[in-house]
């Protein structure tokens, strides 16, 4: 298949992209009874509906709106939130992506060792019906630092991919699989797992996360492994909240190391003088 759709489709067979194909969805419906195959390109630029079963190899790309797929994923290739408002894919339909677009799925969320989520800034959100199953090894292939996941199905795992550094802000980097935001969706249970290695600390992996948010009705099952956040909103349960740490922020600890000693002074000095928009400015009037 290649070419752009802007209507429902139904296929009684597997719906394939090949390496060289490409499928642009615009409010799109398609039914593949047997399942949707992504080898090539498929780019979203408004709220599109898969009901299958998709296998990703290749790249899957919302530049607006949210890709609903009804079914598991597995992927192995890349998903991309893509926020650019110039010419091509974006830019001709007009229009940019807002809060809460991304990706949609009911079913299981699989990603394999090699694969890719990319999801940047903060308007992105993934939300799953079922497990997320993540073997990504190299957390420059999982950047969600500013994106929310929501957890949004009866009973589901979620994979524990973080080294534990303890209650530091070191941990909260980018390069140890952090997350921008948690939701657990009321009637949800989810239950931490750690199935595979995916840091280089492998075994006894843990989560950082800036928020999360159980909302009343549901239910998260730590399973005695530690969450990292800066800010909880509990208003659900937890089999133990001392698993739950909440680290306050401290703008005196530029090196986020969780201690304000010399090497914060050194930092401090060495940035002395007009400063905008970097950490060692602590009361943010762009000189230090």
């Amino acid at each position: 298949m290649q070419g752009v759709v802007d209507s429902t489709l139904t296929f009684a067979t597997n719906l394939t992209i090949g390496q060289s194909g490409f499928a642009w969805l615009n409010s799109t419906d398609i039914l593949a009874t047997d399942g949707f195959s992504n080898n090539g390109e498929t780019r979203v630029t408004g709220d599109s509906v898969l009901f299958a079963d998709v296998t990703n190899e290749g790249l899957m790309a919302v530049h607006l709106g949210t890709l609903y797929l009804i079914g598991d994923l597995t992927n192995n290739g890349a998903l991309l939130g893509d926020v650019n408002t110039g010419p091509g894919f974006r830019g001709l339909r007009g229009g940019e992506p807002q809060a809460g677009d991304g990706f949609y799925v009911s079913g299981n969320f699989a990603m394999g060792r090699g694969a890719t989520l990319s999801l940047p800034e903060d308007i992105w959100k993934l939300s799953i019906g079922g497990d997320f199953n993540c073997a990504v090894d190299n957390p420059n292939n999982f950047n969600v630092v500013n994106a929310t996941i929501e957890m949004k199905g009866a009973a589901q795992t979620f994979e524990m991919m973080s080294t534990d550094f303890g209650a530091v802000e070191d941990g909260f980097d980018q390069s140890n699989f952090t997350i921008g935001s948690l939701q657990i969706a009321s009637g949800s249970t989810l239950q931490l797992v750690d199935a595979h290695d995916n840091s280089e600390g492998g075994s006894n992996e843990t989560m950082y996360v800036d928020s999360i948010t159980i909302q009343a009705g549901a239910t998260l099952l730590t399973n005695g492994m530690v969450v990292y956040t800066h800010q909880a909103q509990l208003d659900g349960s937890v089999d133990d909240e001392g698993n739950i740490i909440i680290i306050e922020e401290n703008p005196a600890d530029l090196n986020g190391d969780g201690i304000v000693n010399v090497h914060d002074i050194l930092m401090l000095i060495g940035a002395w003088g007009p400063c905008p928009d970097c950490s060692a400015d602590i009361n943010n009037d762009d000189v230090v």
